[in-house]
């Protein structure tokens, strides 16, 4: 098993700090499985005593340093994570601050636009489209006596101007001639 996750990290280490300690873990681990070995077979022979004395000097000091190779490496990685996490952790808060800004002035860029065109379609009126609309239905109602507000040339309040002075002259003039006929009459 130990033989397959070394197998398993070697392709997942990459920076050259990480792969000089796998490779110093890796050979640990062979010189440790073979003191091990050497452990069995005294053991297995029935030379108890090599056996014990095999492990309390030779075997308990690869394992020891098989462990310490292993920390230095788990050391590492988790150094490395933290890092890495770090500087994702900066990019996101970039990001995010840029993303707020971008927002903010796409914000921004449609107030300008909006009041603009309020502006634009507030002079081709005239007027503000409410007073334009107060003002059609009062002449429509038949009153001609309005005093209109000044108009900018070509805008529609200008037009309607045009049209209640014009109204204003033909009413003037049909009041006139019936005031002839009635005097004709």
């Amino acid at each position: 098993i130990v033989a397959e996750r070394l197998q398993q990290l070697d392709t997942l280490i990459v920076f050259p700090e990480g792969r000089l300690l796998f490779k110093t873990v890796s050979v640990q681990e062979r010189q440790f499985k073979s003191i091990v070995t050497e452990f069995l077979r005294l053991y297995d022979d029935g030379q108890i005593g090599a056996a014990e004395g095999f492990l309390l000097k030779e075997l308990r000091a690869a394992q020891k340093e098989n462990l310490d190779g292993m920390s230095a490496l788990i050391a590492f990685q988790v150094k490395l994570v933290e890092t890495q996490g770090a500087q994702a952790n900066k990019t996101v808060s970039n990001n995010l601050l840029l993303l707020t800004l971008i927002g903010g002035l796409v914000i921004l860029l449609a107030v300008v636009l909006a009041v603009l065109l309020i502006r634009s379609v507030k002079r081709q009126l005239g007027a503000d489209p409410l007073e334009l609309a107060n003002i059609t239905n009062s002449i429509a109602r038949g009153d001609l006596a309005l005093d209109l507000p000044p108009a900018p040339e070509h805008s529609v309040l200008a037009s309607v101007k045009a049209m209640l002075v014009a109204l204003q002259q033909s009413a003037a003039a049909a009041s006139a001639n019936v005031r002839i006929k009635s005097a004709l009459d």
